[in-house]
């Protein structure tokens, strides 16, 4: 959807943040997808891979039947063919050769979470879930940065042990 994430990128921008990782499904939502990687490639400092952006290469294994014809669509739109430019074969490279995670510093990036990088929600119930959220905060060293989430919180923030943060986008 690229009025969206344009109106993304200005919100960032006002802000004056320079240092921008997208944490994953690059593509996969929204009728804009050869756009929408090319704004993605030119301003993110990090890209991880998310779920829709692995399932071009292995298909929408697990999707809804809407998400896999969405994904089915998206790999049409995208995959190069035989007399796909330059620019075209880029874009093709840059989604199938996502990183699974970044760190940078002592944080750590990713869009599922640390037990499967690209394919496991962490859910509002799973706050209570003390063997789940345990062994998600055991792989952080400071900060966990997630994009495949469901929390609805005004505060996106859960707290481990002192000094471990997990960070949840705003919906």
């Amino acid at each position: 959807n690229m009025p969206a994430l344009e109106a993304v990128f200005d919100d960032i921008e006002s802000q004056g943040i320079t240092d921008v990782y997208c944490l994953g499904d690059v593509i996969g939502y929204g009728p804009h997808p050869e756009p929408c990687a090319d704004l993605i490639m030119e301003r993110c400092k990090g890209v991880v891979c998310g779920n829709h952006d692995e399932a071009l290469l292995l298909g929408g294994l697990g999707f809804n039947g809407r998400a896999r014809k969405a994904i089915e669509w998206t790999t049409d739109q995208i995959k190069p063919g035989f007399f796909s430019g330059p620019v075209v074969r880029k874009r093709w490279q840059f989604l199938t050769e996502l990183d699974m995670k970044i760190v940078r510093d002592r944080d750590l990036f990713i869009h599922g979470s640390p037990r499967d990088f690209t394919s496991e929600y962490v859910l509002p119930g799973d706050a209570h879930d003390h063997n789940k959220m345990g062994e998600i905060f055991e792989a952080i060293d400071h900060r966990l940065f997630l994009g495949l989430d469901f929390f609805l919180l005004n505060d996106p923030i859960l707290h481990g042990r002192p000094g471990q943060h997990l960070l949840l986008p705003r919906l």
